[in-house]
């Protein structure tokens, strides 16, 4: 894989994430790099519209067609959940436990459609900053079963509304030749323009 295009798309990724989580929303991003498919998640919750259902422990892993995402340490960890989100029913259609997180590290940070819960570190309190992530060593889009994409779950109105956003992202050597194409366009029009 080109190294130029693989750091180009983690500083989209990074911009992205950043430039999001201003706007007080978890976001999660999913890449595919070499052999392997790494996650990570940062941003902000706004807990003022859920509440609090369980706390309970758990790691890193994923169910797409479930549409439940867990990010952060594979170890299980505390973690409080909470009910009242709703948006996300499926990513994919790979079932549960057919490839686990190889390594993890950050807050925990997770998803589940199926119960329509949020779970952020134990004892987390709003606003609080959130960064994560998790790595699937020797895996791909395919054997995950995850489908490209965005995915947005949402809770709360007005000044209580927030969000988390899961970005799946195709892998970086499937856009070469559309950068290509693009760097081509730019060249050409500054070629024109000296004219």
């Amino acid at each position: 894989m080109n190294y130029m295009l693989t750091s180009i798309l983690r500083l989209f990724a990074l911009f992205s994430l950043a430039t999001a989580s201003v706007q007080a929303a978890i976001n999660i991003t999913i890449i595919e790099d070499g052999l392997d498919v790494l996650v990570s998640g940062s941003g902000t919750a706004n807990l003022t519209a859920l509440t609090l259902f369980t706390t309970t422990s758990y790691g890193a892993g994923m169910s797409p067609e479930f549409g439940v995402i867990s990010i952060g340490p594979t170890s299980p960890v505390d973690v409080d959940v909470y009910s009242g989100i709703s948006g996300i029913t499926a990513f994919g259609s790979g079932s549960e436990g057919a490839d686990p997180a190889s390594s993890g590290s950050g807050d925990a940070i997770g998803y589940q459609a199926f119960n329509s819960f949020l779970a952020l570190p134990s004892g987390y309190s709003s606003g609080d900053p959130l960064n994560s992530s998790t790595t699937y060593t020797g895996a791909s889009f395919a054997s995950l079963g995850i489908t490209p994409g965005t995915y947005t779950a949402t809770w709360g109105s007005g000044g209580t509304a927030d969000s988390i956003t899961l970005s799946i992202v195709p892998e970086p050597s499937n856009y070469a030749g559309l950068f290509g194409f693009v760097a081509l366009g730019f060249v050409a029009c500054r070629r024109k323009r000296k004219v």
